[in-house]
């Protein structure tokens, strides 16, 4: 196990901007936001802002502030972020995401778990909190298929298919697809954006739920680390359900919901 820190250098920065000062934007539809996928205005503001005020530089050096490591598995590298809590208890807590999210979702909870007395909590019910990004996603290595995994993958193939178009779309044709996610930074951000809109809690105003450099931060992990191939790879491979985005919309919550459960177990 090694530490880790996150340095995106200067010319993957530079690219960056360049792409989306190039965005060339298709013509927009004068329907409902959102209702035949990612809104036109918010998705032009968000990259706008992307080019002009968002700074990577600060948002990775807090993603530094916490601990990271790198561990080598079966011949594969995961990268993690492991938090030690307060006082003396030692309680374990793996969290992990899901597509399209990333390890950052998980961050802003981290305190909640880590430090309670902070929060009106008890030292005692701190977790050490470990948090991977999965195979394939950020800087975790891409791992490999078994036949036998591929043979299970085909019982739950059914229930993908009624998992909508964007599922079809990532199980049966993900290498069209990510040509144009992997090439253009909008179009990635319109592609993750939308699942966020869709399947948070915000009634349709995503800032109610999400900073824009919040949103920003997650989706320059796909950009820089050229992860939105593998990470969509677990559609073709596994299952997958949509899934609200509870600790990156409200961590304080979501951290006493965890807190009730383990207390409730030690009863």
């Amino acid at each position: 196990m090694e530490p880790f820190k996150i340095s995106i250098s200067e010319q993957q920065l530079h690219d960056l901007s360049i792409r989306l000062k190039q965005v060339r934007w298709p013509s927009s539809f004068s329907i409902e936001p959102w209702a035949l996928g990612t809104d036109y205005s918010f998705l032009k503001r968000l990259v706008d802002y992307w080019g002009t005020e968002y700074n990577w530089r600060e948002q990775e050096a807090w993603l530094n502030r916490f601990p990271q490591f790198m561990e080598h598995v079966d011949g594969f590298d995961i990268h993690f972020v492991h938090v030690r809590g307060e006082g003396t208890s030692e309680r374990p807590l793996l969290l992990t995401h899901r597509w399209p999210g990333s390890f950052v979702e998980m961050l802003e909870l981290i305190p909640y778990l880590t430090t309670p007395s902070l929060y009106g909590g008890h030292a005692e019910e701190a977790f050490d909190v470990i948090i991977p990004s999965l195979p394939g996603f950020a800087f975790s290595s891409t791992p490999s298929v078994s036949e036998e995994e591929l043979a299970y993958f085909d019982i739950v193939a059914e229930w993908l298919d009624r998992e909508g178009a964007y599922s079809a779309l990532h199980r049966t044709k993900p290498e069209t697809l990510v040509f144009a996610l992997s090439d253009s930074p909008a179009g990635l951000a319109g592609w993750i954006v939308e699942k966020f809109q869709g399947w948070s809690d915000c009634d349709g105003d995503m800032e109610r739920s999400f900073s824009l450099d919040h949103i920003l931060t997650n989706i320059s992990i796909y950009w820089f680390t050229n992860s939105i191939a593998s990470s969509i790879r677990i559609y073709t491979e596994g299952t997958q359900m949509p899934l609200h985005f509870a600790a990156m919309e409200n961590p304080k919550l979501f951290a006493e919901h965890l807190n009730h459960f383990f207390h409730s177990l030690s009863i």
